[in-house]
């Protein structure tokens, strides 16, 4: 078998695990036995699926959204909560570098405090040893908000109605708070994710159609799913590969984004736009679930190849000030950075608290996790005298008082695992791609309809004069020259998360300490209940020491 790129073999994998959210995992496991030659994730760099430690510090009731703010949070953080003193950070008593992952607005105010202060004397103030980085989480938000909000909702950039977006897809699946204005994250990533595997089952579906080794028929009143699954056994592995990669032809490749685009000389070239508009949204999906799937096995191999990818995207679809982080982050990942540092990164990038494989989350998405805490605590027992002075007190001061009593009286109780069982969406996927085949949206054929789109040619034609405005800024602070405005402003709003009430008023900070160190699932989406999940799985006192 001839070696695959990391491209090819993820989008495989994708394309194979909706087959198996939509069919059975076990009609997957009888066609290729227990190992077989199914389509795997492919690991890159997995780090050691080790236990972070994590300290949850107190709350600064600073606005981190001004600059003002944002120094005082500096200083309620190092100087008040981990006490450390203004002279210990001077270069030859420090030796640590701090890593600060956030959001856009996080990000964007501590470098801008940083180049207000670079001719500072003092090194606290100065703020040389610190060094703000992009967190995962909100990238892979407002990826999500780049599909839902910019290309697919459910019209293209001239006003005209495309026949299959996400507002067409919502029709069927029926879930709540999602519009292109205030999509609501975790519903949006229900729906998208729902509406890439239906695509594949009604392109697996028509595949079955038009080849003539393998059949589709229902017999007597014999329902879809089995339907199918009867196709499947039958079909054998090696056609079901022939399958798997015929979808991945039509809908995954640079081709197929281009599209109607794509000039005639080919023989074999249609113009369909409608088919065009569906392998585009297919593949920034794919985008999407391939960052959490890379986050969720810190494997920074993948969150290191993507980087390019998001820089084009982002820019394409006008989120310039995501655009601009990711360029940013490019260049930290780069030769002018040292190799040990660029790992680093990558590996404080996400936080394990089980110390399992597959159980990892984004930095910034902990931070979310409580900031949801605080949120339900509000909504619950705010009233006269019930506070936010009081609320935080009851949660982020006793966190690890709980959790240490947690532990305690679970050694005098059973003992039971938080996780539950995920919504079985099979009936969902079915009925939506069986409507998308019978519809025509599973084949290319040739017809007129909207296009959405090309981004990524967008993003392409942008890059240079960003990078080179990057470049420009960079020279500048390098040299200590202030009299560009810190507080740069392209026109692009700032890019908020939607979780909780706090983390809409307030930038999100996950401060990561210089340290060291460092079985396939069907993936279905993940709710605001698993954050429960992840938040009472096992963290422990002490600061993070994934670099």
């Amino acid at each position: 078998m001839l070696a695959m790129t990391p491209d090819h073999a993820t989008a495989l994998y994708h394309i194979n695990q909706s087959m198996a959210a939509a069919i059975g995992n076990e009609i997957i496991n009888q066609l290729f036995g227990s190992g077989g030659s199914r389509p795997q994730w492919p690991v890159l760099d997995e780090l050691i699926h080790a236990l972070t430690q994590v300290l949850s510090l107190p709350v600064s009731m600073n606005d981190e959204a001004s600059l003002k703010g944002t120094y005082a949070v500096h200083e309620d953080v190092w100087l008040r909560f981990l006490k450390f003193c203004r002279e210990d950070f001077k270069a030859e008593k420090s030796g640590r570098l701090w890593l600060i992952h956030g959001d856009q607005m996080t990000i964007e105010r501590a470098r801008s405090v940083m180049k207000e202060m670079v001719e500072s004397e003092l090194s606290f103030d100065k703020k040389d040893w610190m060094l703000p980085i992009p967190a995962w989480f909100h990238i892979k938000m407002n990826n999500l908000w780049t599909v839902a909000m910019r290309t697919h909702y459910d019209l293209n950039k001239d006003g005209d109605v495309l026949d299959h977006g996400l507002k067409a897809d919502n029709k069927y699946f029926g879930i709540k708070k999602i519009t292109n204005k205030n999509p609501k994250f975790f519903n949006t990533q229900s729906l998208v994710v729902r509406g890439f595997k239906a695509c594949v089952l009604g392109m697996f579906v028509q595949e079955l159609k038009d080849r003539q080794d393998c059949t589709f028929v229902r017999r007597g009143d014999e329902s879809d799913l089995d339907a199918i699954r009867r196709s499947v056994s039958d079909m054998g592995k090696t056609k079901y590969l022939e399958v798997l990669e015929s979808i991945y032809q039509k809908a995954f490749t640079a081709k197929a984004w281009k599209g109607t685009d794509a000039t005639a000389e080919d023989p074999t070239f249609i113009k369909d736009p409608v088919f065009t508009t569906q392998a585009r949204m297919m593949q920034e999906v794919e985008l999407f679930m391939t960052i959490g799937k890379a986050t969720r096995m810190e494997d920074i191999g993948h969150m290191r190849r993507l980087v390019d990818r998001l820089i084009i995207q982002f820019l394409g679809a006008g989120q310039s000030n995501y655009g601009r982080e990711m360029i940013y982050l490019r260049w930290l990942l780069s030769e002018a950075v040292d190799e040990e540092l660029q790992t680093g990164i990558l590996a404080s990038s996400v936080l394990n608290q089980s110390g399992h494989r597959s159980k990892a989350v984004a930095t910034d998405e902990l931070v979310e996790i409580y900031n949801m805490e605080y949120s339900m605590d509000i909504k619950q027992h705010a009233n006269s005298t019930h506070t936010l002075d009081k609320t935080f007190r009851r949660i982020a001061l006793m966190r690890e008082c709980t959790r240490v009593l947690k532990l305690i009286f679970g050694g005098l109780g059973a003992t039971y695992t938080n996780y539950h069982t995920a919504k079985n969406t099979s009936d969902d996927i079915i009925g939506y791609g069986m409507q998308l085949q019978e519809k025509g949206l599973s084949s290319i054929k040739a017809r007129t309809g909207a296009l959405s789109e090309d981004i990524r040619q967008a993003g392409v034609e942008l890059l240079l004069s960003k990078v080179g405005n990057f470049n420009t800024e960079n020279r500048r602070f390098a040299r200590g020259i202030t009299t560009v405005s810190p507080n740069f402003d392209d026109g692009e709003p700032e890019d908020f998360g939607q979780h909780s009430e706090a983390a809409a008023e307030d930038g999100d900070e996950a401060f990561i300490a210089a340290g060291g160190g460092g079985e396939d699932e069907i993936e279905e989406e993940i709710g605001e209940d698993d954050w429960e999940d992840v938040a009472d799985d096992g963290a422990v006192g002490g600061m993070s020491s994934a670099f």
